[in-house]
């Protein structure tokens, strides 16, 4: 870990900003806040996907943003696929999403039209 701490400080050393995926799951855990230079939390898509129906997972979202609040680091909501998601979670205070409520994965040619069509 001290040499994949050593990486990342030189990243984040270079402006390359570093983010922990899919943060509450899997290797992603509280342990890795105070080890990795990150600036972002991404929440995984299995907390957002039915934010609607759990209080749980609300208030595991709720929590994640207060933590990310205290330690400086913008927040990222994956999987966000509907309307009613999108609102709860700029309520909840997330500054970023991501999920097919923006768009679908595109190529390369079609992201760029997508990004010149939601500028004007």
């Amino acid at each position: 870990m001290k040499r994949i701490n050593a990486c990342l400080c030189r990243f984040a050393g270079l402006g390359i900003k570093i983010s922990i995926d899919d943060f509450g799951t899997g290797y992603s855990s509280l342990a890795h806040i105070s080890e990795i230079p990150a600036q972002n939390i991404k929440i995984d898509r299995c907390f957002v996907s039915n934010i609607q129906d759990s209080r749980s997972n609300q208030h595991i979202i709720e929590m994640i943003i207060l933590l990310a609040e205290k330690f400086g680091f913008e927040v990222t909501a994956e999987g966000i696929e509907t309307e009613a998601e999108y609102a709860w979670l700029v309520e909840a205070g997330c500054g970023v999403g991501q999920g097919y409520h923006y768009a679908k994965p595109m190529f390369y040619d079609d992201a760029l039209q997508w990004l010149k069509g939601r500028s004007n």
